[in-house]
């Protein structure tokens, strides 16, 4: 909607927005930060301007801005995220307009790391020989096996600054100002520390709740040597699923807050504080999201069961007759040596499980990131210009 709205470039100044992009028409802020006195000679008629980011949310690209942070004013409470069709119409439509960009970075770049870690792991294990008959396993490459411990690691930093950098290009497509996919790589290369900081932080604290709710019964049962104990998983694991969906939504947009945020924007701090009142509302958006995403990857889901049950399940089959497992149509029972080459798929179709299941993952994270960087605008987030 074409208005006066916070300028993203300057601070305490208003910056006319004609629908489509900035205008080079600006007024100051009135001392109360609520409008301009007037607007520039020869700009289009005056508007006041809105609480935050748009009008209703949508639309002029400014930055809105989480309590203390930010251009612009933070939402009132209770505002919403705006109308469910349009922000779901923006997230397929921005994603679709930056596809070549976000599937370098989600899928390109995170191709290369699973292709290598798979040709790691398939070399470790391929030639082992389990002798049945001396009861002993020969064959095994530990060097592999730490090459694609080494690569994995990798991946995962490639993995978190390619999410990085498309969190960074989907949120300015979404306040119509695309940015050269460069700028976004080397936004993300700054933010990568910070990200991984955070990473490792979300990991171990999810990881010390589910510690608490799973080891009570556990230790429970263990110091008082009655399995009984261990009923009370029924209920605490429940629990447990409960407390990390809560948190999951207070943190929905954390990553957005690290990937385009000012430095002083604490992510869970600000995180938090955009959900607050709209908790419900995200959590909504954030199921169909994940529905949507599993609808868009069922082809490629299709596809990897195809090639699992064509190349695994032929090499491994249970007589009908005696119900022995057979290897390559041997019983087990009369193999004295049994190569884990001969029960695995081929290389080649390893890495292109590898490829697909990459595949995968970016088409369901780069959906959830548009949606998300949408919703982040909409709720008024903090953010730095490109």
């Amino acid at each position: 909607m074409p208005g006066w709205y916070p300028d993203p470039s300057a601070p305490g100044q208003l910056r006319y927005w004609d629908g489509s992009a900035w205008t080079e028409h600006t007024a100051p802020v009135a001392a109360s930060g609520s409008a301009a006195a007037a607007p520039v000679a020869g700009a289009p008629g005056y508007v006041a301007a809105p609480g935050y980011a748009g009008a209703g949310g949508y639309g002029a690209p400014g930055y809105g801005g989480a309590p203390g942070y930010g251009h612009g004013a933070a939402p009132a409470p209770g505002s919403g995220l705006g109308d469910l069709g349009q922000w779901l119409g923006d997230t397929f439509k921005v994603l679709m307009g930056r596809a070549a960009p976000v599937a370098l970075v989600m899928l390109g770049l995170p191709a290369i790391g699973s292709i290598g870690v798979t040709i790691a792991l398939w070399s470790a294990v391929a030639d082992i020989r389990i002798d049945t008959v001396a009861d002993r396993v020969t064959g095994f490459r530990p060097a592999g096996l730490v090459a694609a411990g080494l690569l994995a690691l990798a991946s995962v930093l490639v993995w978190l600054y390619g999410m990085l950098a498309a969190a960074h290009q989907l949120y300015f497509a979404h306040g119509g100002q695309p940015v050269p996919l460069g700028t976004s790589m080397a936004a993300a290369l700054r933010r990568l520390p910070r990200a991984l900081a955070w990473m490792v932080i979300l990991s171990l604290g999810a990881a010390a709740i589910s510690a608490v709710f799973v080891g009570i019964p556990v230790a429970l049962s263990v110091a008082f040597d009655r399995g009984g104990w261990l009923a009370l998983l029924g209920i605490t694991v429940p629990a447990l699923l409960a407390v990390l969906l809560w948190l999951g939504i207070k943190l929905y947009y954390l990553w957005l807050v690290v990937a385009v945020a000012p430095s002083g924007a604490g992510p869970v701090g600000t995180s938090v504080a955009l959900v607050r009142g709209r908790w419900w509302p995200t959590f909504g958006r954030a199921i169909l999201l994940t529905v949507l995403a599993s609808a868009a990857t069922f082809v490629i889901q299709l596809i990897m069961n195809v090639v699992i049950q064509a190349s695994v399940f032929t090499a491994i089959a249970i007589d009908g007759v005696t119900g022995e497992v057979q290897i390559n149509g041997q019983d087990v029972g009369d193999m004295d040596v049994i190569v884990v080459g001969d029960v695995l798929p081929a290389l080649p179709i390893f890495v292109v499980l590898a490829v697909l299941n990459t595949a995968n993952q970016a088409v369901s994270q780069s959906l959830n990131l548009s949606g998300a960087a949408g919703l982040y605008r909409r709720a008024g987030g903090p953010a730095v210009g490109p």
